[in-house]
């Protein structure tokens, strides 16, 4: 032991002295001081004596100031410094000041030394970085703040010193690692944030086995028995994997060795977590996933110039043992880069057992940068006069934050962190984390609390901001529901919600409405047919329905019994008589001869109905013949024609006494029969839509419109119709007319239909 570890040991002795120290934590002290000295002793970043000094010097102060103190049940706080320590140096790259901050990362929040008792001791650059944590600490431990505004506090805190994200992504590492020793409450929150927060930024930071490794963590947490199978199945093709690469890799290894590269080369297996998203996006069984492995060869180049034509000279290796190679499975991240600075040669090419294989060329430094990220870039600065990826993103970052010309949102989603886009993670005012589908409403939000508190929701807080019941939320929100004892569901809200939960909680009240409102409009229907002394068959059930556009008979007491139906219209359709299909065209023809007499044209065609109106025509009232009967004209001294019947018996009485002259006349046979058409419509909801049907119809084809009824719904254009036509050449041309007009989707014709 050093002069300054004995001297700080004996100062911090006299500075706790007042603290009891029982024997297991006298055992803990003694296996974390030689974990501690393996720790500095053989990792090769930390050789020099002065760093070894200072390190020393803060395992002894933090140790001192966690005396006694547990993070967990079965771990103390100095345990967990040294974990995060390592993870830092180790995992991450990171050099001596890092380490120190990693081991003092506790110390501000769970002790009574604060920030300048820091700055006293270890200067300001570890105070800073300290304070840095801290701050992260209360954004992400907070439960009343927007997470995208917690985002942009991290990244305002990274871009003034980004070892403060490394030291916290390696203390989130460790708390996954021992996530079973907290409660489940703890358990929920650290994994929720483990996936939305530390996972995008450890991918963005390129720490590919970090990323990895919380993936994995998480998802053995998520769903142990799904991480358990896909853990069990690799493991149980590890074997045959191991033979595969073997034999796959003997050539390549036979060829560049005889071109004298410096080279390693091996398989590796594809993440638990990586297997199962695989599966989960492409909806394939474990069998399925072919690209289980990937081969890596990692060479050392002969000089740092001759880098990127090293890479190229594998790849053409690799390209002459495996001919056949996926031309859209190859990747050149060395002529540019990935944003999170990864450098690499991929190509997947085919094993003569006729399997598609990933090989990844990388060199020493490349490969250093995957397995690290951007902590590695440090140390080859000056290698390239470029500026390294991650100066660049600091650059950005610095640039976005110091402008005003985006929101808080906008400026988080411009950088595209959360990579989780199918759900999103939203909380309670109390800090509960409610995971949703993206899309997920307020209204998907409150079923997930309670179905009571659903039924009865007009809204919700969020911030200060009131949002209706259809709002959309986003990660991060604080959702308060906003209730009210008035509040009723409607059949709409179907269309406000996407999980499950709500649908089959909206399905059930409505259902069970509807049954209701069926049998009291059951009952209400009996009562006023009873009550009007009508007797109802199925003509008249099937006109009733058709007039308010229902399928079915509980359709009917369904919208009696809610009173969508005006009873007093439905007794005055009930007791109306069905309107006769067919409007019937007929012709009286006189005697040419005759009729010059007393008229000026030939002939005359008139509706039946317009007969009794015409200056020159009258039908008898006497015998009131109609078309089909044999008649006969009595023109009369003021020039007027009374239609009889041949047979009449008043005849013969008018002929004396009124009749002028007798006048041959007869109906013609039926010309036309004009059958009523209706005519349905759907389309897009355009202006001016309705008045161009409207316009086609009784304008451009003049056809007798005898109703006409339109409307819109869920932005959809619905068009009801009902026309007099005679000619079948007719309807189809005003189909082809109506499916033509620009908007219009569908055209449905129904004929022989009672109104």
């Amino acid at each position: 032991m050093s002069v300054v570890e004995k001297e700080i040991k004996s100062q911090d002795k006299e500075l706790f002295s007042d603290k009891k120290i029982n024997d297991e934590y006298e055992n803990v002290e003694k296996e974390s001081i030689q974990k501690f000295k393996d720790f500095i002793t053989k990792c090769r970043r930390l050789k020099k004596n002065e760093d070894q000094e200072l390190l020393w010097k803060a395992f002894y102060f933090a140790n001192n100031a966690f005396k006694g103190i547990k993070k967990n049940p079965s771990e103390y706080y100095i345990e967990h410094s040294i974990n995060v320590a390592k993870i830092v140096v180790n995992d991450i790259g990171l050099g001596t000041k890092s380490a120190i901050v990693a081991l003092l990362h506790d110390i501000v929040d769970e002790t009574d030394i604060q920030i300048e008792d820091i700055k006293t001791i270890f200067g300001d650059k570890i105070a800073s970085i300290l304070s840095g944590l801290t701050k992260i600490r209360e954004v992400i431990d907070s439960q009343n703040i927007v997470q995208a505004e917690a985002f942009r506090k991290i990244l305002l805190t990274l871009s003034a010193d980004i070892r403060v994200i490394f030291i916290k992504i390696a203390d989130r590492l460790h708390h996954m690692r021992t996530i079973k020793e907290y409660s489940e409450k703890k358990q929920l929150k650290t994994v929720a944030e483990s996936l939305y927060v530390y996972v995008p930024l450890a991918h963005r930071l390129g720490l590919y086995n970090i990323k990895t490794e919380l993936e994995d963590l998480s998802l053995k947490f998520k769903h142990p028995e799904i991480y358990n199978e896909i853990a069990s199945k690799i493991s149980g093709t590890e074997k045959k994997r191991i033979q595969f690469i073997t034999n796959f890799s003997l050539p390549i290894i036979k060829s560049l060795s005889l071109q004298n590269i410096d080279f390693e080369i091996d398989g590796r297996a594809k993440s638990i977590y990586s297997v199962w998203s695989k599966m989960q996006k492409k909806n394939i069984r474990f069998e399925e996933v072919y690209d289980l492995f990937a081969i890596r060869i990692v060479f050392n180049p002969s000089s740092p110039e001759k880098e990127i034509e090293e890479c190229w000279k594998i790849y053409s290796s690799v390209t002459k043992i495996y001919e056949k190679a996926n031309p859209g499975r190859i990747r050149d991240w060395i002529t540019q880069p990935k944003q999170n600075g990864y450098e690499a040669l991929h190509l997947t090419v085919l094993s003569p057992q006729n399997r598609w294989v990933e090989v990844q060329i990388r060199s020493k430094r490349m490969n250093e940068i995957a397995e690290m990220g951007f902590a590695s870039h440090w140390k080859y600065k000056g290698i390239e006069d470029k500026k390294s990826e991650l100066d660049v993103w600091i650059g950005e970052i610095k640039d976005k934050l110091n402008g005003n010309s985006e929101s808080t949102l906008d400026f988080f989603d411009s950088f595209n962190i959360n990579l989780f886009s199918s759900e999103i993670l939203v909380f309670t005012p109390k800090g509960k984390i409610i995971t949703l589908p993206k899309d997920a409403t307020v209204l998907d939000f409150a079923f997930e609390i309670h179905s009571d508190i659903a039924l009865s929701c007009i809204g919700a807080k969020i911030g200060r901001t009131v949002v209706p019941v259809n709002y959309q939320l986003s990660s991060g929100d604080i959702v308060e529901v906003l209730t009210s004892s008035n509040q009723r569901p409607v059949e709409k809200w179907f269309n406000y919600v996407v999980t499950n939960k709500a649908k089959k909680a909206l399905s059930k009240v409505f259902n069970e409405e509807k049954q209701y409102y069926i049998r009291e409009g059951k009952k209400a229907f009996k009562y006023l047919i009873a009550k009007n002394k009508i007797i109802i068959d199925f003509k008249i059930l099937k006109k009733t329905l058709k007039y308010f556009n229902l399928s079915t008979k509980k359709d009917l007491y369904l919208q009696i019994g809610n009173e969508t139906i005006d009873k007093i219209v439905l007794i005055k359709i009930i007791k109306e008589k069905s309107t006769n299909k067919f409007v019937k065209y007929w012709k009286l023809q006189f005697s040419e001869t005759d009729l010059l007499k007393t008229l000026e044209h030939k002939e005359s065609k008139i509706k039946i109905d317009e007969l009794k109106l015409n200056s020159f025509i009258e039908i008898a009232s006497c015998c009131n013949p109609i078309p089909g009967d044999e008649v006969i004209g009595c023109e009369s001294d003021e020039g007027k024609i009374c239609i009889h019947k041949s047979n009449c018996k008043e005849l013969k009485s008018d002929i004396n006494q009124e009749c002028k002259e007798i006048i041959k006349a007869k109906w013609t046979a039926q010309e036309i029969a004009s059958k009523l058409y209706r005519i349905e419509l759907t389309g897009e909801d355009i202006a001016g839509l309705a008045n161009k049907v409207t316009s086609i119809i009784a304008v451009e084809l003049d056809i007798n419109i005898k109703s006409l009824h339109f409307d819109t719904l869920h932005n959809k254009f619905y068009g009801m119709v009902d026309i007099y036509i005679a000619d079948n050449e007719v309807i189809n041309n005003l189909v082809e007319k109506l499916r033509n007009i620009k908007g219009v989707e569908q055209v449905i014709i129904q004929k022989d239909f009672d109104i």
